[in-house]
């Protein structure tokens, strides 16, 4: 699948862009938003993709 921030259709990484963890129920739920929080902010300065 190819997508493109800027809709040029250029791809943006060679494999798909993810993140996981596992939590093993004692965290909070902020720790999973913090977790997805980084994952956007590097995605948009890495990438330059709006998210």
């Amino acid at each position: 699948m190819k997508q493109a921030a800027d809709g040029t259709g250029q791809e943006l990484a060679s494999r798909p862009i993810a993140v996981s963890t596992a939590f093993d129920g004692s965290e909070k739920i902020s720790d999973a938003r913090d977790l997805a929080r980084t994952f956007l902010t590097d995605l948009r300065a890495q990438h330059g993709l709006g998210v």
